[in-house]
């Protein structure tokens, strides 16, 4: 059991100084497990794609991918990932597969008994690292506004269920996600206030090292809101002054918030440049798979490159000038340029030297 820990670490180390080479398979998934939501946000148009839950990759299509290709982190998302009626099963697959160390998967809160009953069943594989983030970016009204459905107490006490779920496992952390967006912003500080008195009835110490913070941003995804250039620049102002509050009060306690930090940190850059901070690995540390198969550079660059289907779901067997050309895009910053927690994590992680240095 610990030589398998230890090595497992030690093979997640090498993949995160490996991904800065141009020939090295990545050693995240970001895995959209299904399409379906049942939140209806304002910010957000993942709820109404055309959903075709009979084309979603079987499980023995998942067993087989997983064998032979050792992702060591794996993010599942969607859609709402809770909906989706296989994912302990894909767990269970991943866990008995792939040399995980980070399992990581956001939840609306909605439906709270199956979430927290399926979450304890995937606490128990006993991945080193489980994180599940609950979405929650406003109180009562706001979250109705931008969420489109009254499912601020849900959240929130699916929230609660879960951190007591960490007191019990030592493996497992939970987090509320805020995003910052038009319909938010310079809201945060209230936000944080009311959830930190509000939690503290439940003996819960809520503080913003309880929080993972992203900032609304054009892509495919958030094509809800349309902000003209002046309006764009004037909430970009306006979230940049949010990000360095939180930058000043943000503790650090160990590496996972040291990252958190710098992701925050980086945002700054990104919205008063429209630049990125740092090199992206997006292609080079992870990849983007769609519940149907198809496999991308990221979740904001959706240039196919190419279904599982037709590599027999070995990434070994990717055309290696398609992917070059991907990367060289993504270098040289030609794709559609986001920073987004589903890249930037293992981008830091892959230029920490430099970044501590």
């Amino acid at each position: 059991m610990f030589i398998k820990f230890y090595k497992n670490r030690c093979d997640l180390l090498g993949k995160i100084l490996k991904s800065n080479l141009h020939n090295y398979i990545p050693y995240k998934l970001n895995y959209a497990v299904t399409y379906c939501c049942n939140s209806r946000c304002n910010i957000c148009n993942i709820w109404q794609r055309k959903r075709s839950l009979h084309n979603e990759l079987t499980l023995f299509e998942i067993k087989k991918f997983f064998q032979i290709n050792k992702f060591s982190w794996l993010s599942l998302t969607g859609g709402e990932p809770f909906l989706s009626q296989r994912l302990v099963d894909i767990v269970k697959c991943a866990s008995e597969f792939l040399p995980l160390e980070i399992l990581n998967i956001p939840t609306n809160g909605l439906i709270s008994d199956e979430i927290v009953e399926k979450s304890e069943q995937i606490i128990k594989y006993q991945i080193p690292y489980t994180v599940i983030t609950v979405s929650l970016d406003g109180l009562h009204d706001n979250y109705l506004n931008i969420r489109g459905i009254d499912g601020f107490n849900q959240a929130l006490e699916t929230y609660v269920r879960l951190y007591y779920l960490g007191r019990k496992y030592k493996n497992f952390k939970t987090y509320i996600a805020y995003t910052i967006s038009p319909l938010n912003v310079g809201l945060l500080r209230d936000f944080v206030n009311d959830i930190h008195c509000r939690l503290a009835k439940n003996n819960i110490d809520f503080n913003l090292s309880n929080i993972h913070l992203n900032v609304y941003q054009d892509s495919d995804y958030y094509t809800q809101i349309k902000l003209a250039t002046d309006e764009q620049h004037n909430f970009y102002s306006q979230a940049v002054k949010e990000i360095e509050w939180y930058l000043k009060h943000r503790e650090i306690f160990n590496l996972f918030d040291f990252i958190e930090k710098e992701y925050v940190k980086f945002y700054k850059i990104f919205l008063q440049g429209n630049r990125l901070p740092i090199q992206c690995l997006a292609a080079r540390s992870s990849f983007f798979l769609d519940p149907y198969g198809n496999l991308y550079p990221c979740i904001n660059y959706l240039t196919k490159i190419c279904s599982l289907h037709d590599i027999n779901f070995d990434l070994g067997q990717i055309d290696n000038l398609l992917l070059k050309k991907l990367r060289n895009i993504i270098d040289q910053n030609n794709c559609p340029r986001c920073w987004t927690s589903c890249e930037a994590s293992q981008s830091i992680l892959g230029q920490l030297i430099k970044l501590v240095l």
